[in-house]
């Protein structure tokens, strides 16, 4: 039915007063009847039109026939009146103009901490870039004007305060502070945190096509999308809890792994519970017929072969290129932050083939692929040290720095040996 049939269904009062009984509850015929002093068969005429209109639905149950309202419809003549008004997204704007104004207070205020930062540049723009799409996306979707303001404060909030937190952390290392750990520590507990804040409000999320498990099964079935959402709010607060207890054992690799895990787990298993709700209602013999609309997995589809060949870029994403100078050597990172050494500063050098082997290495903070490795890494023999290394070479230039382990090397064997022959001879001078 088209919006002339609608709306001409809801200009008789005596129609728009069937709909706000229903409005409580379903009715039959004869309860109806009862609120109005026109005969049952003017009645039966107006709610004729109304079901024509697709306002409301009726069951058979015995010798009854039962009356409700048909919510969808009634939902889409109040956006498209909404939209008509022309003045929602003002009127959003006006309501959250504090949150907005405080929130971008706070993701400038991160991005000013995080200012020296050179590899912090990149991550912040992300940041900036997905908080303006979120707000955008909030006040672009109608159905988050019936959202609950506590999921729309939640939404506006939780960018900014990442972007603080971060770039405060990054602050702390780039000034010199022994907190190689601390990035971890953030994403344990700042993962947990997240995780528990979103499974308080997974319940409390209305149907809509921008916030919450939104997949074809609980957009277009209501009851799937409540259910789905209370389920998986107490397991994103059950990941979020595990999350923060492998926060405990950060050193420990089986703890890393049960984090991606319980993460993963999270997103999959709630996806997973509604589409066997979808299954469970069809096996009881209720008609659901899913409409696939072949524009949003095409959409879907280019942003998942996008996302692939971003992953597999950065697998290879990278360089290190070592500058020597007189008084010091300048480590140039794409993808991590440059270092800068001081070869009065070098305590003791050596050149070691295979040393980073079988020693339970693995990255504190950093970036790590196919090709390279490079940041604050851990193992058995060096503790925390600092790495610079390509991946195709198994030999190493270990310094000693101020207390400090870094290790470098060359893109193979000769590459290696010419860098510490020269950092040698670069301290033999300096000591001269």
């Amino acid at each position: 039915m088209g919006i002339q049939d609608t709306l001409k269904a809801l200009a008789d009062p005596i129609r728009r007063e069937i709909l706000n009984l229903l409005k409580n509850g379903r009715l039959s015929a004869g309860e109806i009847c009862a609120h109005f002093s026109v005969t049952g068969a003017s009645i039966s005429r107006h709610l004729a039109i109304l079901k024509e209109a697709d306002l409301i639905r009726n069951q058979r149950e015995g010798k009854f026939i039962y009356y409700e309202l048909n919510t969808s419809v009634l939902e889409d003549v109040m956006l498209w009146i909404t939209n008509l008004k022309g003045a929602s997204d003002d009127e959003m704007i006006k309501k959250y103009r504090g949150s907005l104004i405080s929130s971008i207070l706070v993701i400038l205020a991160g991005v000013l901490v995080g200012f020296t930062s050179t590899h912090g540049k990149w991550i912040n723009v992300f940041f900036v870039v997905t908080h303006c799409i979120f707000v955008a996306i909030i006040f672009y979707d109608n159905r988050s004007r019936q959202q609950s303001p506590k999921v729309i404060g939640m939404t506006i909030w939780m960018i900014p305060v990442i972007t603080l937190l971060y770039n405060g952390i990054a602050r702390l290392v780039n000034t010199g502070a022994d907190m190689e750990n601390l990035f971890m520590a953030f994403m344990y507990y700042g993962t947990g945190l997240l995780f528990m804040v979103i499974g308080n409000y997974l319940p409390k999320v209305k149907q809509n096509h921008t916030i919450g498990i939104r997949v074809i099964w609980t957009l277009q079935d209501e009851e799937n999308w409540n259910a789905t959402h209370r389920f998986s709010g107490k397991l994103w607060m059950a990941s979020g809890i595990l999350c923060m207890l492998c926060g405990l054992f950060e050193e420990s690799m089986a703890a890393l792994v049960l984090y991606i895990v319980s993460i993963m787990a999270a997103a999959i298993i709630s996806i997973l519970y509604s589409y066997l709700f979808y299954k469970k209602k069809i096996a009881t013999g209720e008609k659901l017929k899913i409409q696939y609309n072949k524009k949003t997995i095409g959409v879907s589809g280019i942003i998942a072969i996008l996302t692939i060949i971003f992953g597999i870029w950065t697998l290879f994403l990278g360089s290190i290129e070592i500058r020597f100078e007189d008084k010091d050597f300048t480590i140039e990172a794409q993808g991590w932050s440059d270092y800068t050494v001081d070869y009065a500063q070098i305590d003791s050098i050596s050149y070691e083939e295979n040393s980073s082997q079988n020693r339970n290495d693995y990255r504190t903070n950093g970036l790590g692929n196919l090709r390279y490795a490079m940041g604050n890494f851990r193992n058995d023999v060096y503790g925390d040290y600092i790495r610079y290394t390509h991946s195709s070479c198994h030999s190493y230039v270990v310094m000693s720095i101020d207390g400090k382990i870094l290790v470098v090397n060359g893109e193979n064997d000769s590459a290696t040996k010419e860098i510490y022959h020269t950092i040698s001879e670069k301290m033999s001078n300096e000591l001269e």
